[in-house]
């Protein structure tokens, strides 16, 4: 067995209107750290708000949390 290591990534979408905040949580995704070369918990959040706001116009909360899954090797 062999580990491969995942990010598990969670985001809220911060909203204020009027004086009144909100926020809306983002469906958990994984990010593998060897198709997007992921070395650190700070790039896989940077990666993350790449995918969830392109355009740079969001107010977004997210964690990086790193888990190995095991799979067997041949």
């Amino acid at each position: 067995m062999r580990g491969h290591l995942l990010y598990v990534i969670t985001a809220q979408v911060l909203t204020s209107d009027a004086g009144f905040t909100g926020s809306r949580q983002v469906p958990t995704f994984y990010l593998d750290s060897a198709t997007q070369c992921i070395i650190s918990v700070a790039q896989a959040i940077a990666i993350a708000r790449s995918i969830l706001d392109p355009m740079g116009t969001l107010e977004l909360s997210i964690t990086a949390e790193p888990r190995t899954l095991s799979v067997a090797g041949n």
